[in-house]
C-alpha cells in the first residue's frame, strides 16, 4: 500500500474498475470471468489499506457436522477431524476465505456463532470444539471491518457512548481506528481507500449461493493475498463478521500452520440436533451425547469415556476473549 497521492485520472480510473467488479459481484459468479475479475483485483489490491491488528483470543469454537467429515453420522475418533482438511488436495472449492487446494482452518468467537455458520440440520450428529491457547504467541490479522449489523451505530444522546448489543462494537471500533489513521492521506487516495475498504467488506459480507462456489472468489482471493502476499511471514489470520449472525460476531480464517502453534484442544461435545430455527420453534436444540477434555495426541485421539456422565466430563466456556 502506497501513501502517495494519485491524480484525479487514477482515481476516475480505479473508480471505474470497482464499479465493473461491483456489478460482477451482484451476479452468480462463471468460472469465464474469473481470470478477468482477478486482474481487475490484482489493481485495485495494491492501494487496499491494510493495517495488521494481533490478540490473544482465548477461546475458539468450532462445529463440525460428523456425517461430511466421514460420510456417516457416526462419533469422531480422530483430532484432525476437528480441524481443517488435512490435505489441500481435499479441498475443491473456493470457500469464504479460501481458494481451491488452499486448507484454512475457519473458527468463531461464540459457540453460538459456530452453530450459525455450519446450519445442521435435525437429526445430525455434530462435534463441537472448544481450543484455547497454548502458548504466549499473539493472533496477528488483517481485520474486515467496515460495515455494521444496523446501518446507523446507536448512542447515547446524554453522554455520547455507544448503546452496546444494537452495534457489532468490534468493528465499530476498527472503522473508527481505520478513519483516523487515513486522516492524513492525501485526498484523492483517501476517497479511493475508503471505497476500497467498504468494496471489500462488501464481498466478505454478502449472502452468497454456496451450490455455485465462484460466488465466493471475490473474498477468497483478497483473503489469499492478505493472508499470503502483504507479510506472508507475520499475518496469522482474517478477522471478518459473521454472515450466518447478521455481523453481530466475528470469525477468523487462519493459517493451518499458526492455528497449531497457538491453539489446541479443550473440551469436545458431541450432540444430536433435534430442533432447527427453520421450524420456527426458538433456534436450534439438541441432545448431548457425550463429552471429554481427554485428548491422546501423539496418536491424534479423541479419548471418549462412555461411561462417564457427560455433564460432569466438560462445561463449555462461551466467551470472546
Amino acid at each position: 500500500m502506497t501513501e502517495q497521492e494519485i491524480s484525479d485520472f487514477e482515481l476516475f480510473l480505479n473508480l471505474k474498475n470497482l464499479e465493473i467488479l461491483k456489478d460482477f459481484s451482484g451476479k452468480e459468479i462463471e468460472e469465464s470471468n474469473a481470470n478477468f475479475i482477478i486482474n481487475l483485483l490484482d489493481k485495485l489490491l495494491i492501494y487496499f489499506p491494510y493495517n495488521k491488528h494481533s490478540c490473544s483470543f482465548k477461546y475458539l469454537y468450532r462445529l463440525v457436522i460428523n456425517k461430511r467429515i466421514v460420510n456417516n453420522n457416526v462419533r469422531l475418533t480422530q483430532v484432525v477431524n476437528l480441524k481443517y482438511p488435512p490435505k489441500k488436495e481435499l479441498v475443491k472449492k473456493y470457500g469464504r476465505c479460501n481458494l481451491p487446494q488452499q486448507n484454512i482452518l475457519y473458527a468463531s468467537l461464540s459457540r453460538m456463532t459456530a452453530l450459525d455458520e455450519m446450519r445442521p440440520q435435525k437429526g445430525d450428529l455434530i462435534t463441537e470444539t472448544v481450543w484455547k491457547k497454548k502458548s504466549d504467541r499473539r493472533l496477528t490479522y488483517i481485520p474486515i471491518f467496515a460495515h455494521q449489523p444496523t446501518n446507523q451505530p446507536m448512542i447515547n444522546s446524554n453522554t455520547g457512548e455507544i448503546i452496546p448489543g444494537l452495534i457489532n462494537t468490534r468493528t465499530f471500533e476498527i472503522n473508527q481506528q481505520f478513519h483516523l489513521a487515513i486522516s492524513n492521506y492525501p485526498k484523492n487516495l483517501r476517497l479511493l481507500s475508503i471505497k476500497l475498504v467498504q468494496f471489500f467488506a462488501d464481498c466478505f459480507s454478502k449472502q452468497v449461493n454456496w451450490t455455485n462456489h465462484f460466488n465466493y472468489l471475490f473474498s477468497a482471493y483478497i483473503a489469499d493475498k492478505l493472508l499470503n502476499k502483504v507479510d506472508k511471514e507475520e499475518i496469522d489470520a482474517i478477522y471478518y463478521p459473521s454472515v450466518a449472525d447478521k455481523l453481530n460476531s466475528e470469525n477468523l480464517a487462519i493459517k493451518p500452520t499458526s492455528f497449531d502453534d497457538i491453539y489446541e484442544p479443550f473440551g469436545v461435545i458431541e450432540s444430536v440436533i433435534t430442533q432447527t430455527p427453520s421450524q420456527g420453534l426458538g433456534g436450534y436444540h439438541m441432545n448431548m451425547t457425550l463429552a471429554t477434555t481427554t485428548f491422546d495426541f501423539k496418536l491424534d485421539k479423541i479419548v471418549w469415556n462412555e461411561e462417564k456422565s457427560t455433564e460432569a466430563t466438560f462445561k463449555i466456556i462461551d466467551c470472546h476473549y
